[in-house]
């Protein structure tokens, strides 16, 4: 599934959204030609999320990655492992159909990177459209890979209360 970036992220200084993808032309501005490689990593993981490729995004996460959601007020307090938290996302997102992240910002420093991203997807439930801030932590592993050993996602908690306990109320 494609990343899209909107008119305020700095990969983008164009008014519609644009497709980020291996293949896309060179960002434009005053900004580096190609993301970094901690960057591109960043990116895979979302469309590897997004397009469930769970092999490929096993791949570019550390053994002692940990995911964490906040904020603790939406009741989905957690530390989750890389096995745990695979396990997870393979059953959160079956249902997801033609998924995407809208990326609004990325700021980027050595070893992290945070991101502010929109998520939209079809459901049996209906739509989904929520919005995130992702702090990544990264690091380059002994192949010279940059690989991500945590990610802290904070959700908007309203909307998040509301559609699991939806989900509850269906099953």
């Amino acid at each position: 599934m494609p990343i899209i970036c909107s008119k305020r992220c700095r990969y983008s200084l164009r008014k519609a959204p644009i497709q980020l993808t291996k293949a896309m032309s060179p960002p434009i501005g005053n900004i580096p030609s190609s993301p970094s490689p901690a960057l591109q990593a960043v990116l895979s993981w979302m469309d590897y999320l997004t397009s469930k490729k769970f092999d490929e995004l096993s791949s570019i996460l550390t053994e002692d990655f940990k995911h964490s959601v906040s904020p603790a007020t939406i009741g989905l307090k957690f530390e989750k492992g890389k096995e745990e938290i695979l396990k997870l996302w393979k059953i959160n997102t079956e249902p997801f159909q033609n998924w995407v992240y809208t990326v609004d910002d990325i700021v980027e420093a050595p070893d992290k990177i945070a991101v502010h991203a929109r998520s939209n997807a079809d459901t049996p439930r209906g739509p989904f459209a929520n919005e995130y801030i992702f702090i990544f932590n990264l690091r380059k592993e002994d192949d010279e890979k940059w690989e991500i050993s945590a990610c802290r996602e904070f959700v908007d908690s309203k909307y998040t209360a509301e559609w699991y306990a939806g989900v509850a109320r269906d099953a």
